[in-house]
């Protein structure tokens, strides 16, 4: 279960009980999202020097279908307790480590910047690297988003998905050789 906690950081509150569904008056956005992307180009139109270039990705990679935008919700900041999504996480690093080992380019290292939202089941259906992401192998970086997309957290209720909302992450990864 995902433990809601409005209030925990100033500016975040509960909107009045007359408009549940909007935003509490100067509430700030929350502090992890997920911007839309749009569709990457394929893989064979990506020049090696574009995905080298400044050592990041030269477009957001994405696995799964894009996913709607989360529903309204009451609280505008809302915090899971940390180990419900760092132990999944953790759980899933053999399979990351499998893949960065399996990489093509074997100079390949740095971050890859997870970008994922967690559904009400605890699952995941998109995932995406970001272009922040400095790890220069592609291949590599798909495997990794697969193993993300696998990962399975706790599911919430539908009472604390109303009153907080779906869970967005960016949860950057460093690979070093």
């Amino acid at each position: 279960m995902i433990a809601c906690i409005p209030g925990v950081l100033t500016g975040c509150g509960l909107t009045s009980a007359a408009d549940p569904g909007s935003p509490s008056p100067g509430a700030p956005e929350p502090a992890i999202a997920i911007e839309a992307e749009t569709p990457a180009p394929p893989a064979a139109e990506l020049s090696a020097k574009a995905m080298r270039e400044g050592h990041h990705l030269a477009h957001p990679v994405c696995v799964g279908p894009v996913v709607p935008n989360d529903p309204p919700h009451r609280a505008a900041c809302c915090y899971p307790s940390r180990e419900l999504i760092v132990r999944p996480l953790r759980a899933a690093f053999p399979a990351l480590r499998a893949c960065y080992e399996a990489r093509a380019n074997l100079e390949a290292e740095g971050n890859v910047v997870f970008q994922f939202r967690i559904e009400l089941d605890g699952s995941v259906t998109r995932v995406c690297a970001s272009e922040a992401s400095t790890m220069d192998d592609e291949a590599s970086v798909r495997c990794m988003i697969a193993a993300i997309k696998d990962v399975r957290f706790p599911g919430m209720s539908r009472e604390e998905r109303d009153l907080c909302g779906l869970i967005s992450l960016h949860y950057p990864v460093t690979f070093a050789r």
